[in-house]
């Protein structure tokens, strides 16, 4: 699946969303488990180097909205939780992926 670049003048319907969730999931697949990685993330002040997807959210300057949807979501399950935001981000990637498949099946938008 490849990136799209979105402009202010695109319609959600012309954007892909799936694609942003599948994105951040390859970004927090590297995070998790017992051989999690830490990432780098250059930025204008400073590098920031992390194995948090908290700090790595609040690095990153995250404008695709499907990238913005799952975040939000990984935010409040810390929040009501305190753990499995990374879970849910992987969740929502794998998710993402199959509704990709889907759609290039030819299965209408809505249906999925």
């Amino acid at each position: 699946m490849e990136p799209s670049p979105i402009t202010a003048s695109d319609s959600l319907d012309d954007v892909d969303v799936l694609d942003g969730a599948v994105q951040l999931g390859e970004l927090a697949a590297g995070l998790y488990g017992p051989e999690g990685r830490h990432k780098l993330v250059l930025t204008g002040e400073e590098p920031v180097v992390t194995s948090d997807l908290h700090q790595l959210f609040d690095t990153l300057d995250v404008e695709h909205p499907g990238a913005v949807m799952v975040g939000n979501g990984a935010v409040q399950q810390k929040e009501s939780v305190g753990d499995g935001s990374t879970a849910v981000v992987l969740l929502a990637r794998a998710l993402a992926e199959r509704a990709d498949d889907l759609l290039s099946d030819g299965m209408h938008r809505a249906s999925v």
